[in-house]
């Protein structure tokens, strides 16, 4: 259920393969819940506009039969 449910309902219906996202590296916490949903961290890296490093992370999806 939720935000995050609906974000992979919908990708689903849209024939996504991956819903990801990126967060802060320093919500340790935060990576942690979404892993607890699925996700999988790729990987960490500085933006060159943003004062913190971000953590890119992904769910797999299975598209649905529409």
């Amino acid at each position: 259920g939720g935000v995050v449910g609906h974000v992979v309902r919908r990708g689903s219906e849209a024939g996504a393969r991956r819903v990801g996202i990126g967060i802060s590296a320093e919500r340790v916490g935060l990576e942690r819940w979404y892993q607890g949903l699925g996700f999988s961290t790729r990987e960490t890296r500085e933006i060159a506009h943003l004062p913190f490093k971000v953590t890119f992370m992904e769910l797999a999806v299975e598209p649905s039969e529409a």
